[in-house]
This record gives C-alpha cells, structure tokens and sequence, in this order.
C-alpha cells in the first residue's frame, strides 16, 4: 500500500491535497486511529511514511486553507501556512487529547518527526517553527501540553533523538560563554559544538525562548539523566535474571 500510494503523492500536488482532505482532514480521528489507537505496528508505520512523506514533498506546494479540524488546535500557525503545516499540526494536536492514553506506541507517534527531522534542513527548520522541540519537552516533563502520561514504562527514546536534532540546529551562543571571556581575553560566546554538520556552520535558528529556560532546561536535564539511570537499572536487572536463568537451566 505504502509503495504504491507513494509514487502518487511523490508526483502530484493535487493528488496530495485530494488524499489529505478526503482521507485524513475529512475524518480527523483517523490521525490517532492509525497512529495511536491501531494495534498493528506494521499499519502505523505505514501511515506514519505516508504522511511524513506527504508533507516533505508539500514543501513546495504553496499556501492553503486551513482545513476544519485545526480550528480547535491550540497552536499558531501563519496564515500563509499549507498542506505541509497543516499534517505536522494535526499530528501534533494528538499531544492534547490523545497521546497521554496510548504509551505503549510512543516509539512509533514520536518517530514519525524523527523520520520527518531526518529528510533534511528544511524540514528540521519548519519542526523549530512549530516549537516541536518545547512542545515535546513539556510532554516529556508532564507539564503540558495534554494530561500527564498514563503508561508508566513509556519509550521516550525517540522523544530524545527529535529533541537532541532540533537543539542541534539552534544558535545556542547565548548560553555559551568562553573561558577567558571574562577576563577579556577571548570571544564573549561560543558556537554550537553540537552543530549537526548538514548545517556547514549555519544555525536554523536562534535556540528559542520557550527551549532556553532555566526551569525548562533544569528540569529536563534531571528529568533525562534520571530516567536514563533507570532505563539502564532495569536492563541490568534483566541481564541478571537471564544470566541466572541460563546459569541455572545449563547447571541443571
């Protein structure tokens, strides 16, 4: 289905208006349906390449009408915005209502930008302009912007990698100051050393207000070291039981 629908929506601006309006926006619940609530992750990773490849070759497409179903959505976007806005809008809208009940296919919701970051710069620079990366921090910390998340060993991992390349693209200079620059012997700030190197030494964007908070920051930075001490405090347990397990099934 993916391979074919693809060649499609790859060649034709009208053919990925059609499918959007008709096979997503006219039925906004599908977006959590197969995303979300679809227990076959072969399905949702098919319809996680469609519309992530949709909205990558919308890059061109030019301005549209909002369709309907964004009027509710808490989020900003300009009014020249077009088909490409509108899917990452609805898929971010899931944060409000529906992504806190489905923990157990996080992987796959947050992959979805993961593949979308990964395409290239211009579309790591529309996912900052959506404010993404605060966005996902905010789900992450339970601070908004939906209820917090029911599923206690929700995977974040992809949650991390969508993050850590977004703040990858920012002009963090405002945070970073060099040793001797106090002393006046050397430059007052330091560039990104964590540049993603597709950039050639160019920012997207400076990283932006909503990122580069002291609480927001603090709280993330423990919020990820902790939950890394525990990720890696429950693989551990499992290797001793295994380790036991076989010790003990090869002695016997």
């Amino acid at each position: 289905m993916y391979e074919f629908l693809s060649q499609h929506l790859r060649c034709s601006a009208a053919t990925r208006a059609w499918f959007s309006n008709n096979m997503l926006f006219s039925q906004p619940g599908r977006f959590s349906e197969y995303l979300l609530e679809c227990p076959s992750a072969e399905v949702r990773q098919a319809v996680s390449k469609l519309i992530v490849f949709c909205a990558h070759f919308a890059l061109g497409d030019g301005p549209s009408p909002a369709p309907s179903c964004l009027s509710n959505v808490s989020l900003k976007f300009s009014p020249q915005s077009g088909l490409l806005d509108h899917l990452l809008l609805a898929v971010l809208a899931l944060l409000w209502s529906k992504v806190s009940e489905h923990g157990r296919h996080f992987s796959q919701y947050f992959n979805l930008f993961a593949i979308y970051a990964s395409l290239g710069v211009a579309e790591k620079g529309q996912l900052l302009r959506l404010n993404v990366a605060s966005l996902l921090i905010s789900a992450a910390l339970d601070d908004g912007p939906g209820p917090p998340i029911k599923y206690q060993y929700a995977e974040l991992a992809k949650l991390y990698q969508v993050v850590s390349t977004l703040v990858r693209c920012c002009d963090v200079s405002s945070l970073t100051q060099s040793f001797g620059a106090a002393e006046g012997s050397g430059p007052s700030s330091l560039p990104n050393p964590f540049l993603e190197p597709a950039l050639q030494g160019e920012s997207v964007m400076a990283l932006q207000p909503q990122v580069d908070t002291d609480r927001q920051g603090t709280e993330w930075g423990r919020w990820f070291c902790n939950d890394a001490l525990v990720n890696l405090s429950q693989r551990r347990s499992k290797f001793v039981l295994c380790s036991s397990t076989h010790s003990s099934v090869h002695n016997s």
